[in-house]
This record gives C-alpha cells, structure tokens and sequence, in this order.
C-alpha cells in the first residue's frame, strides 16, 4: 500500500521542503503518483526560512514575513538555528539572501561546520536580493543550518540578516549514503566507511579523506581496548600527516580514540563516550577540528604530546576532567586557539599545561562548570580571550 502524492506533498510543505517534481509531459499527476516515485523524481530541495522553527541567542528575534524570515541580530556571536531532516546525499548548499545598509556579516554553518561567509551590507536602503553557492557537503539525517554573526561592515548600522530560502542542489555523482564520491577535499582519495566493530586501527594515510557518512564506529574491546584509562590501548583511527576524517561517530568503547601525526583535520567527529582520551596528538603539526562534540571522560577530552598548532572550532565537549592537556611535565610550545566552542562539567580546567611558553586564546566560546580555572600553568601574558560567555 503507498500513500498518494497528494498527501506526500502536503508533507512536505508543511516541513518548508519543496522539491522539483517531474512527469513526461512537464506535469503532476496527483491521482496516480505515489511517495515511491516521488522520491525519485525529488532532486533540488528549497528549505523555505519562514517555514522553519528557529532557536536564536538570547536578546535577539526573528521576524517571519512574506516569504523570507529577517534575523535580528545585537552584536556579535549572537547566532540564529533550525534544524530539518536531510536525505542522505552530497549537496551544494545555496543562499538566497538580501543585501542592505543595515545587515552584517555572517558565517553559515550546515552541521556543525562553516560551509561559507558572507558580508550582506550594501549601500542600498532597500533590500537586494542576490543568491549564493556557499559549498559542498555530505549530509544526512536531522541536519542544523546556523547563521552565525561574526561582525559587520563599518557602513553598516545593524548585524542583522534577511533571508529567503536554502536551496540543497544533489551533486552529480555522489553518493546516496551522504559519502563525497572523489577526493576533493584534500587533492586524494576519499574512502568511505561503512561502520561497525573495528579490529584494528583503521589508518588514514597522507592526502588521504576518510568520510564516515554519519556511520558508528566501535573498538572492538579485545584487540584495540575497553575504553578505560589502562594504559597501551589502540587508537581507533590513525591519520598520518596530511590526512582528514569527517563524518564519523565514535561508539562506546572507543579504545584510545584518535592519534594524530603531523598536519590533519578533523570535521564533524563526535565521540559518544571519551574512552582514554578522545584524541591524542603524537606527531608534531597543526591539528584543525571542526564541529562535534564528546561527552563523558575521565580524565582528557584532547592529549597533547607533541610540539603543536591545536585549534578546535564549533565543537561542544562535556563530562571530563580537562578539555585539553599538554602532556605533563613537558616544555614543548603548543599554541592552543579554541573558537565558537561550547565546554561544560570539566572537573579541573579547559586547557592545562606545564610549559612556560605554550599560549591559548580563547574567543565567542561558552563555558559552564569548570572546576579550578578555566586555564592552569598558561603564564597570565599567554593567554588571550575575547567575547566569551560564562552560563
């Protein structure tokens, strides 16, 4: 039995998703097409703004108009969320806003990472309308669209935003399981994971992508470690110098997590339970973590062993005993740089360290509950914070 297309496109307008629909004859057939064929007829899907429930900082509103939603923004870091259900795909990721002497700049981010940035001031006092193609992303699932205020134009006279619609353009090629089908990321290979019990690390060689598509992946307990703080446990996923993993959900056990060597990057991993430590940086480079989250540790979320550029954006940590720890007794120099973060229930501090040159700055990141100081053994000349929110 299938429900007709008449029922299926009432649904779908009232979640805001309109998508293009095709017959032979340029026509919709409303009393013999079933949810079965539309689907397959579905290819760029519009996310109409006023249709959406929106989640904004405190002190700011949206107001819903004829066809567009207008953010109204105070000041910077003020951000502005919804949330809908993606199918499973490789998108561009289209922008329909409006340009005006009184909206800022903004970063948009589509789950969890920054897709694209854009500055909406213009000398016009009326609004101009202009569409853009902010970049390509796997997605899948319940997916967060945010719009971020990151500042405005010395001309302009307000940080607020006018937006139409977000328009999900299937990119030709990619895979249904929301896997980027080349490697255009990084200039290799992308491989896509399929999930599941993991007996032995899976290692991301240089110049290489591995795109988890949103799948779990958990250590296997005998071969790789329980999760706990035993000593001499395997990582989950290696990454050599050059290497990225994205798109992936670390199971509990998760072993020792992620070992890093030399310049990676990281975009939206979660971890569903920290294990040793979430990620441990063995091999000297710059470390870029985008979006995620990871929850309930004992000790360390980030181990630091090596002479290291950490920076760690959008990302959301809670239950452990420090977010991130150079490993102690060491001198090494790590610059640590923690941006739009979200850090609650640390038993001890966000960043700890024993070198007397290591730096941290911190900025637009809220934080709750951490137990000594929010920084333990940074000389008071290395740290540096801005626009931070205590809660």
């Amino acid at each position: 039995m299938s429900f007709k297309y008449t029922y299926a496109f009432g649904a779908l307008l009232s979640l805001g998703l309109v998508g293009c629909v095709a017959a032979d004859d340029g026509s919709v057939d409303a009393d013999t097409m079933d949810v079965d064929s539309l689907s397959d007829a579905l290819s760029t899907v519009r996310v109409e703004a006023e249709a959406q429930s929106w989640s904004i900082s405190s002190g700011d509103k949206v107001e819903t108009n004829s066809g567009n939603v207008k953010l109204r923004a105070s000041q910077s870091g003020d951000f502005f969320k919804f949330s809908t259900s993606v199918e499973a795909g490789t998108y561009k990721i289209v922008l329909r806003y409006a340009k005006r002497n009184v909206y800022g700049k903004y970063d948009v981010k589509v789950a969890g990472s920054t897709v694209g940035s854009l500055d909406a001031y213009s000398s016009s006092t009326g609004d101009s309308w202009t569409t853009a193609t902010l970049g390509e992303k796997a997605l899948s699932g319940n997916v967060e669209f945010s719009f971020q205020v990151t500042g405005k134009s010395s001309s302009a006279s307000g940080h607020d935003l006018k937006v139409d619609y977000i328009e999900l353009v299937p990119v030709e090629g990619a895979g249904s399981d929301g896997a980027d089908s080349g490697g255009a990321d990084s200039g290799g290979t992308t491989t896509t994971g399929s999930g599941g019990v993991v007996k032995s690390t899976i290692v991301v060689k240089a110049g290489e992508t591995f795109d988890g598509g949103g799948k779990r992946f958990i250590a296997d307990a005998d071969t790789l470690g329980d999760g706990s703080q035993g000593e001499g446990q395997k990582p989950v996923f290696k990454l050599e110098d050059g290497a990225k993993l994205k798109n992936v959900v670390l199971g509990a056990p998760a072993a020792d997590g992620i070992h890093t060597y030399g310049n990676v990057t990281l975009e939206n991993v979660v971890w569903e339970d920290i294990g040793e430590d979430a990620l441990t940086v063995k091999g000297s480079g710059t470390v870029v973590i985008d979006g995620g989250s990871a929850k309930d540790g004992d000790d360390k979320v980030f181990q630091i062993n090596a002479a290291s550029t950490f920076k760690v954006s959008n990302f959301k940590a809670t239950n452990a005993g420090k977010f991130i720890r150079q490993n102690g007794g060491t001198t090494f120099k790590v610059d640590v740089i923690i941006d739009r973060c979200d850090i609650s229930k640390m038993k001890e501090s966000i960043f700890r360290t024993d070198s007397s040159t290591s730096t941290v700055t911190m900025t637009n990141t809220r934080y709750s509950q951490i137990g000594n100081s929010p920084f333990i053994g940074v000389s008071s000349s290395n740290i540096s914070t801005s626009n931070n929110t205590q809660y």
